[in-house]
C-alpha cells in the first residue's frame, strides 16, 4: 500500500514539475509548422537585398554549412525578429536566432549546421512582431556546398 502511494506521489510530482516548467521550455521547442502558411519571400540572389515591399533580406555571403555569415533583415517598425533554419521537410534541431536591432535593421551572425545526408535545400522561417501583430515569412534557398 505504501509503495503504491509513493509511486502515485512521484508521478504527481513529475507531472506538476513538467507543467510548471512548460512555459520556460517552450522557447526551446520548434515553432509550429506555420512556415507552410507563411508568406514566401522571393529571394533569387541571397547576397543582394531581396524580399517584398515590407521585409528586405540580405546575407553577407551565400551560406555554407559550418561557415559563419551575417543575416540582415530590414523591417520598419519591427519589435522582434526571430529566424529558424531547417532543411525542407527535415527539422535541424535548435537552430533559432533572435536577431538584434539597430534601428529598423535586424541582424545576427549565424552558421548552418551540416547535413549528414549532404542536402543543401534550406527553408528560413522568419517570425516578425510589429505594431500590426505577428507575421510569418519564409525564404527557400540552396546552400553552397563546401
Amino acid at each position: 500500500m505504501q509503495k503504491r502511494y509513493i509511486l502515485w506521489l512521484g508521478i504527481f510530482i513529475v507531472i506538476a514539475l513538467g507543467l510548471l516548467a512548460w512555459p520556460s521550455l517552450r522557447i526551446y521547442l520548434p515553432h509550429s509548422n506555420s512556415a507552410a502558411n507563411g508568406q514566401l519571400l522571393p529571394c533569387p540572389n541571397l547576397t543582394q537585398q531581396c524580399g517584398d515591399a515590407v521585409t528586405q533580406i540580405r546575407f553577407s555571403s551565400i551560406p555554407q554549412p559550418l561557415r559563419p555569415f551575417q543575416l540582415q533583415i530590414l523591417h520598419a517598425g519591427a519589435k522582434s525578429v526571430t529566424v529558424e533554419m531547417n532543411m525542407a521537410d527535415m527539422p535541424m534541431g535548435l537552430n533559432r536566432y533572435h536577431l538584434l536591432a539597430q534601428g529598423d535593421l535586424w541582424f545576427a551572425d549565424m552558421a548552418l549546421p551540416a547535413c549528414v545526408q549532404g542536402r543543401s535545400d534550406w527553408v528560413m522561417t522568419i517570425w516578425i512582431e510589429d505594431a500590426s501583430g505577428k507575421s510569418v515569412k519564409s525564404v527557400h534557398f540552396q546552400a553552397q556546398s563546401k
